[in-house]
């Protein structure tokens, strides 16, 4: 059996990114509970189609699968059939607490269990149909006339197709409601993320929020990144994709204003997006295995790292990567940045205007000292270890040491997944993350099912999964001469 430990329940999203991380971080530091992974499954207008269920951060291969009908569009306020889910899960493999991570494609249901609940609040959905709480500034208020406007004419707004205002108000309101239901705890990962919510939805006011940061493992595989040299360019490194949310405009003027001999550029994992970005003075690395990224930064040796989201971050774990690997962050005074970084101590902060930032910069290339400074206050500063951040979410379920509840059933140990409910595996017919990520779903659907085929045997299944690999690599590689 699988032990007595306790068990914990994630719900969350199949859109990656730093949910994913935080969940991987999690798992791999909770040796002390079972982990499973209840995830939603979808396409831009369905995010609730499916429901896949994982033991521990294994993502790709579901225990059991689940069709839901109708689909959840976004979120439901309650839904019949993920309700009977749910219950399934619970019981049958004895969960003793559920951690929150997203309710896109989730109903509102998963708050009403009778199972100890945490939420965390990665993002601001579904209080922000926008997600980020951002449309022309960061917002201050969000009343109907404010989420009517964002609704038909905020940019940034477009990962939902639903506009009707009444429909997300519902949904609003009955989230706020169920944030204070007995059982169900809140946590946010920097305090900023308790002061905007706050401010835009005054009836929490009295609900009880821990600000819980999120531990990080990026010390362990980091030594230290040094610096090239007192003069020269200044290298700057900008970690992870160029888009509008990551202050994409932004960056533009500022490598229009700064240019060589004053900084040079790197844009690592920019994706497809920052092909046109390149030039003399800015360098591409469009996308990285992360655990290669120490590698590249040692080769660039980097002086200082830049963050330009101009959306309120509630963590940034890219923000975790420069801290353990020694690179001092320059980064606009938003959301988390904010809270984490002390202005000349751990790293630069600016105001969210390209002056500001082109202002910091340039004082950094004409006088290193301030950055030898911070690199050395980075070294000094020890990472909030994983466990640490566990533990607070164990106490915060009022986990016991060993769990009173029955153990997991033997169906679910296991076995083909094909087989369970729901049968199979499902490839959306599209994307609202892009055709590289779409690209991935169909490589990673593909490769399930070679291993899941029974008719191959140990040879064949092994050629048949390096001959689909290379087929993967050989579109990605066209599509970038494509697109060109």
């Amino acid at each position: 059996m699988r032990g007595m430990k306790p068990r914990i329940l994630h719900v969350s999203h199949s859109l990656r990114g730093g949910v994913e991380r935080w969940l991987e971080v999690f798992v791999a530091a909770s040796p002390q509970v079972d982990n499973f992974v209840l995830k939603s499954i979808g396409e831009q207008g369905s995010f609730g189609s499916q429901l896949w269920l994982h033991a521990g951060a294994d993502l790709e291969q579901p225990l059991r699968t689940w069709t839901l009908a109708p689909a959840i569009a976004a979120s439901a306020v309650s839904h019949p059939g993920y309700r009977q889910v749910l219950a399934e899960v619970l019981t049958e493999l004895g969960i003793d607490g559920v951690v929150v991570s997203s309710l896109i494609g989730h109903s509102l249901d998963v708050l009403r269990s009778p199972v100890p609940t945490v939420v965390v609040l990665h993002d601001y959905y579904p209080f922000c149909s926008a997600l980020h709480i951002f449309f022309d500034g960061v917002c201050v208020e969000c009343g109907e006339g404010r989420l009517a406007e964002c609704l038909r004419g905020n940019p940034l707004n477009d990962l939902f197709a639903s506009r009707d205002l009444g429909e997300w108000l519902v949904l609003r309101e009955a989230y706020l409601e169920a944030l204070g239901l007995e059982g169900v705890k809140v946590v946010a990962p920097s305090p900023s993320v308790v002061r905007h919510l706050r401010q835009l939805a005054p009836q929490t006011a009295g609900l009880e929020i821990a600000v819980v940061p999120h531990g990080s493992d990026a010390r362990d595989r980091w030594q230290g990144v040094e610096s090239r040299a007192a003069e020269g360019p200044l290298q700057v490194v900008v970690l992870g994709h160029i888009s509008p949310y990551k202050g994409e405009g932004l960056l533009r003027e500022i490598l229009a204003r700064l240019r060589l001999p004053v900084a040079r550029f790197w844009l690592v994992g920019s994706g497809e997006s920052g092909r046109a970005l390149a030039g003399r003075h800015v360098e591409i690395v469009e996308r990285y295995d992360r655990r290669h990224l120490p590698e590249i930064l040692a080769r660039i040796s980097p002086d200082v790292g830049l963050f330009l989201s101009v959306v309120p971050e509630t963590f940034s774990y890219t923000l975790d990567e420069c801290f353990a690997a020694g690179i001092p962050p320059v980064a606009l005074r938003v959301g988390s940045f904010g809270d984490r970084i002390e202005d000349g101590v751990n790293g630069f902060l600016c105001e969210a205007d390209a002056a500001s930032v082109v202002a910091q910069l340039a004082r950094l290339a004409a006088d290193r000292a301030p950055l030898t400074g911070v690199r050395q206050e980075l070294r000094r500063r020890p990472a909030r270890p994983a466990g640490d951040m566990v533990a607070d979410y164990v106490r915060l379920l009022g986990l016991p040491d060993v769990s009173q509840q029955p153990g997991v059933a033997a169906d679910w140990k296991g076995g083909n997944p094909a087989t369970a409910a729901g049968g199979g595996y499902h490839l959306p017919a599209g994307s609202p993350l892009g055709f590289a990520e779409f690209l991935g779903q169909v490589e990673t659907g593909t490769m399930y099912h070679i291993r899941q085929t029974r008719r191959l045997g140990r040879w064949q299944r092994a050629v048949a999964l390096r001959s689909a690999s290379a087929g993967f690599r050989a579109v990605r590689l066209l599509m970038r001469w494509v697109v060109r």
